[in-house]
């Protein structure tokens, strides 16, 4: 099976008797560090949600830009219910997100008017290639 950050740990491991999940140890540019990072956050505090609840768990640890480019390349992302190309183009601001988040908890920054679930800012939209678009880019 594909690499998964729900499912997923630093090595490769046997789901059930057929079935085997790929260790994001073994997608390039992910190191021990970030996959047992991940793994630990998930273990402790459950199933990330979405691409925010993913940066914002994982902003102490500072994931690089580098590191969620491969993860969202090799599908490990996919369970988050977005495309790639939304979650690519989503990075800076799941960066910025959690790093804002992260500066927020230091300082015991509460607001009095909104809860966290009303601060989350949501993935941009993206404008959808229509079929006749794509196959005219195929036929020139």
């Amino acid at each position: 099976m594909a690499p998964c950050i729900n499912h997923s740990s630093y090595d490769f491991v046997v789901e059930n008797s057929n079935t085997l999940r790929y260790g994001m140890g073994a997608i390039k540019g992910i190191g021990k560090y970030a996959a047992e990072a991940i793994t630990n956050e998930r273990l402790n505090n459950g199933s990330y949600t979405d691409f925010f609840d993913f940066c914002s768990r994982l902003a102490e640890q500072k994931l690089s830009k580098r590191t969620i480019e491969a993860l969202i390349k090799s599908g490990a992302l996919d369970c988050l219910d977005e495309t790639r190309s939304t979650l690519n183009n989503s990075i800076e601001i799941g960066l910025n997100y959690s790093n804002k988040k992260a500066m927020d908890r230091e300082s015991g920054q509460n607001s009095l008017f909104f809860s966290d679930t009303d601060q989350l800012q949501t993935l941009p939209k993206l404008r959808r290639k229509k079929e006749g678009e794509i196959k005219c880019f195929i036929t020139k």
